[in-house]
């Protein structure tokens, strides 16, 4: 149907722009455009209710990625390899690895592997810091360039209401609120300094 005003409707006899299609529609091409370069402000508009769910989907022969908007939840998705990667709730806390942040950042892992911290500058093997929450234990340890965990870390903080605040020094299972391991059969463990001036 094309209107008075040029407008053409397919499926539909209500138009509002220059085209409105009334269901489903496929473009078999493999480049979709909007706007052009004189444009200063081009948008793409995804409509539902104020329950329902946007999606703009990435697929093969199945649905591998997408960006989800949840009208219902105020709240963005972020879905990789068929799995939700990232999420924005509606406080605009941020989520890896969960559903559910309840704080600004939150990345939740299943294998304790949640936050690398890295110096492409430093030297080999001294690149990377690696942060990891696994069975109550917070633990700082460091990994090879090929991002190999240590096996021992080199801080480790317990939590818990039986052994729990106890902090370990390259150990992983401290067994008192101060635990420091060395292979070394002599040196000195600990070190405290202390600098006072009276003058």
């Amino acid at each position: 149907i094309i209107s008075t005003a040029g407008n053409v409707g397919i499926g539909t006899t209500t138009m509002g722009s220059l085209l409105t299609v009334g269901g489903n529609a496929e473009v078999t091409g493999s480049n979709f455009i909007v706007g052009t370069s004189t444009n200063s402000s081009t948008s793409i508009y995804i409509k539902n209710n104020a329950a329902g769910t946007g999606i703009l989907r990435f697929y093969d022969s199945t649905t591998a990625g997408q960006i989800a908007y949840d009208h219902s939840l105020d709240a963005m998705s972020f879905v990789t390899n068929a799995s939700t990667a990232m999420t924005i709730n509606t406080s605009g806390n941020i989520g890896i690895g969960t559903t559910t942040p309840f704080a600004r950042l939150q990345a939740a892992t299943t294998d304790g592997r949640n936050i690398v911290l890295s110096d492409t500058d430093a030297g080999d093997g001294l690149k990377h810091w690696l942060l990891s929450s696994e069975s109550g234990k917070f633990t700082i340890g460091s990994t090879t360039d090929g991002y190999a965990t240590s096996t021992t870390p080199l801080l480790t903080l317990t939590q818990g209401d039986i052994g729990g605040g106890m902090v370990g020094i390259n150990t992983k299972t401290p067994t008192n609120y101060l635990s420091v391991f060395s292979s070394s059969p002599s040196g000195t463990y600990v070190d405290i300094t202390s600098q006072y001036d009276d003058a």
